[in-house]
């Protein structure tokens, strides 16, 4: 798991791009994940495309909109997802199954 930290727009050959920092999530408990495992709703996708060579690995996200208004809930996670969540975080990047 980890968090997304917003580091403020850039400019880049005159077009205005997002930048985020992924910092991992190591220490939660039930009421944080309560609280960021809600669901969302956007008009908006990402688009990805991916290029690899042998020395790098690149991928872009394009914001376009949506077909159609696309809603998702999670209206309730059990004590026993919940758990799993949360050993995932303490177990840091590559400690899940």
């Amino acid at each position: 798991m980890a968090r997304l930290i917003d580091t403020g727009p850039q400019v880049e050959g005159g077009a205005s791009r997002a930048s985020v920092t992924i910092q991992p999530l190591t220490r939660v408990d039930s009421s944080m994940l309560q609280r960021l495992i809600t669901g969302y709703e956007t008009d908006e996708i990402y688009r990805v495309t991916t290029s690899e060579t042998d020395a790098l690995t690149s991928f872009d996200l394009r914001l376009t909109p949506a077909p159609q208004r696309l809603v998702k809930r999670y209206d309730h996670q059990d004590e026993t997802t919940m758990q799993r969540y949360a050993a995932l975080a303490q177990a840091g990047p590559g400690g899940g199954p």
